[in-house]
Parts: C-alpha cells; structure tokens; sequence
C-alpha cells in the first residue's frame, strides 16, 4: 500500500520550488488562497485546472502537499480559503463565490482551459466539491471526493439532465469511519438510479489521503482531458 500524505509538513520534493506555490492578495475574499504553477509552465499551452477544496481542519497551503504527489506538470492548481466563505451569513452562496473567484484569479496569472476546470476536495471539501459541481455542471469538466460523502440535501440534484454529464470519482478508504461503506453503497445506488458517471476506488485505509489516491486521481483526470479511457 502506498503511504499516506503526513500533516506535519510539505512533501520534499527539488522541484517545488521550481514549481511556485504562489498566494493571491487583494480582495478580501481571495485573501490566503494558494496557486499552484506546473513545471517548465509554457504560457501558449491552455492548462487544465485543479480547484483543490481542503478538510475542515485543512488550509488552502495543503496545495504544497498535493501537486508534488499528483503531477508537477499537468495542471495548473488553485485552493480558495473556502472555509472562510462559508461561515459568512450566506454559506453556499459565499462558496461558490470563492471557488469562482479562485477560478478567476488562476485565469489572470495563467493560460488555463476555462472547459477543463476539475473540482477536487478532501472529506468535508470533497462533499462541497460534489455539491459545487452538481449545482453547476455545465461550468465544470469533472469532480473527485476523497472520502467526502455525497450531498444529502434535496437539491442535490436539481440539475439532473446536466450533472449526467458530469464525470465523478469517488476515492473512499475501505475502513473509514467519515466515509463508511455502507454510507457508499448508499450513494452509488443513488447516483446510479439517477443516470450519473461515477467512479468508485476503494483503498485499503481508513481516513487518509495515499499517494495511490492522488496517482489514480491524475490517471482519472487525464482520461477526463484527453478522452480516452
């Protein structure tokens, strides 16, 4: 099994310099979130875009973790302080406000592909993910959850004729207790009475982010990109 992430520290790698963990300041809404530059970045190429959502506990710096492990070269990333944002007095209205703001903010220091933005969360951040994505899936090429359960509000699925397009991947550990496998069985027989694309993998873990995750989220990701399976 491959090892999970460590929260104590960033993943040491020598490129992470060379790739550039940037952070947006300015508008108070965007205010901490972190941008993530792939190596040998060529600005005539339109990158895809990773909008990492983090855990409740996490931070939008998680991102300095993450890419290493994922890909260096693929994409160019973002994580908005989306936390912030939905404690204001309007939740979800204020989260998507700052995933797109974080969208934007990618856009002007990036040559991005406004068609290939992926939604990517951790636990509490991938629940949102799906729920982000759901709510707007023409806006959206793709969504993955790790261990972040399916949305249970009714609207959930309003948009069910454009979330049909909307490809899913779900990475949940085989014992984890946010995730449980019963909670999945449940969700997958939902998204598969609905008509929904989803993938399932399933881990030999509990509660953790693995290198073997992230390394099946870039595979995923990538059959997204170049349509092929």
């Amino acid at each position: 099994m491959k090892r999970p992430l460590s929260s104590a520290g960033p993943v040491l790698s020598p490129q992470i310099e060379i790739a550039k963990l940037l952070r947006q300041e300015g508008k108070p809404d965007q205010a901490g979130m972190a941008l993530f530059a792939p190596q040998h970045y060529e600005s005539r190429y339109g990158y895809p875009l990773l909008v990492w959502l983090h855990a409740e506990n996490g931070e939008p710096r998680q991102l300095q973790k993450i890419m290493p492990v994922l890909s260096m070269r693929n994409y160019v990333a973002v994580a908005p302080a989306w936390q912030a944002a939905r404690r204001r007095s309007l939740p979800e209205t204020d989260v998507e406000a700052a995933v797109a703001g974080a969208i934007d903010a990618a856009a002007r220091r990036f040559h991005i592909r406004r068609d290939r933005v992926f939604l990517l969360g951790q636990f509490e951040g991938g629940t949102t993910a799906l729920r982000v994505g759901l709510s707007s899936p023409d806006e959206y090429a793709g969504v993955v959850s790790f261990g972040g359960p399916f949305p249970n509000h009714a609207g959930a699925l309003v948009r069910l004729e454009e979330a049909r397009r909307l490809p899913l991947m779900l990475a949940v550990g085989a014992d984890s207790r946010r995730y449980p496998p019963g909670q999945v069985c449940r969700d997958m027989r939902l998204l598969h009475a609905a008509g929904i694309s989803v993938t399932l993998r399933q881990y030999p873990c509990g509660d953790e982010l693995t290198t073997a995750m992230l390394a099946d989220a870039n595979a995923w990701l990538m059959e997204q990109v170049t349509g092929t399976k």
